[in-house]
C-alpha cells in the first residue's frame, strides 16, 4: 500500500465517521501496522544472513577422528621445525655476506655444509609426509627447498670471490661479480621469507578447518 491509497481510505473514514479522534486512530494504526511489516522483514532478512553464514561455517568444516588429528598435527609440526630451520639459514647466509658470522661455524664453506644439511632433512621430511598431506603444503614446501638450495649455491659462489681472487664467474650462463652475488642472495632470501610466511597461512588456514568428531 502506497500514501496515494492511505488518503484515499483516511478521506472515506472522514465521509462515513465524521470526526477527528476516529481519523486520528486509524492514522496511527494504519502507520504502526506498516513500521512493524517493515521492521519485521528487516530482523527476517538479518536473522536469515545470520543463519547462512553459520550454515557455511559448518559446511566448510572437515570433520576427523581426534587420532587423525593429532597424527596430521604432530606431520605439520615436525615439517615447520625443519623447514623454519632451513629459512633461518638463508637469513643467516645475507648476513654472512654483509660481514657477518654465523655463531656455529669457522668458515662460509663450513655454514654451506651445514645450510645443505638442513635443507636435505627439509626435504626428506616433505617426502615422508608427502601422501599424507594436502597437495598444495606439500609443493609449498618443495618450492621452499628448491629456493633454498639456490641461495646456498650463490653463497658458495660468492665465497670463491673471498679465496680465489676472482672478478668475475660465470655461473648458470650469467657473468657474476662479488656484488650482484650478494644482491642476488638477498633477493631470493626475501622471496623464500615471503614464500614462508605464505606456506604458514596456507597451513593455518587448513588447520583450522579441521575438527575432531569427539567435539562436533
Amino acid at each position: 500500500m502506497n500514501w496515494d491509497d492511505v488518503w484515499k481510505l483516511i478521506l472515506a473514514v472522514l465521509s462515513s465517521v465524521g470526526g477527528i479522534g476516529a481519523i486520528i486512530v486509524f492514522i496511527v494504526k494504519m502507520c504502526s501496522n506498516m513500521i512493524a511489516d517493515k521492521l519485521s522483514k528487516k530482523y527476517e532478512l538479518k536473522l536469515n544472513k545470520e543463519l547462512e553464514k553459520y550454515k557455511a561455517g559448518i559446511e566448510n568444516k572437515t570433520y576427523i577422528s581426534k587420532a587423525r588429528f593429532d597424527r596430521e598435527f604432530s606431520m605439520y609440526q615436525d615439517l615447520c621445525e625443519k623447514n623454519i630451520t632451513m629459512v633461518y639459514d638463508m637469513g643467516a647466509a645475507v648476513v654472512i655476506t654483509r660481514g657477518g658470522q654465523h655463531p656455529n661455524v669457522n668458515s662460509v664453506h663450513d655454514f654451506v655444509n651445514l645450510a645443505a644439511q638442513h635443507i636435505d632433512d627439509a626435504e626428506i621430511t616433505n617426502k615422508r609426509y608427502a601422501p599424507f598431506i594436502a597437495k598444495d603444503i606439500f609443493e609449498s614446501y618443495k618450492e621452499l627447498g628448491e629456493q633454498a638450495f639456490s641461495i646456498i649455491l650463490l653463497l658458495d659462489l660468492w665465497d670463491r670471490f673471498q679465496t680465489e681472487n676472482h672478478t668475475t664467474i660465470n655461473y648458470n650462463g650469467k657473468a657474476y661479480t662479488k656484488n650482484t652475488a650478494k644482491n642476488e642472495i638477498e633477493d631470493r632470501q626475501k622471496i623464500i621469507s615471503k614464500l614462508s610466511d605464505d606456506t604458514l597461512d596456507k597451513l593455518r588456514d587448513y588447520l583450522s578447518s579441521l575438527d575432531t568428531l569427539e567435539d562436533k
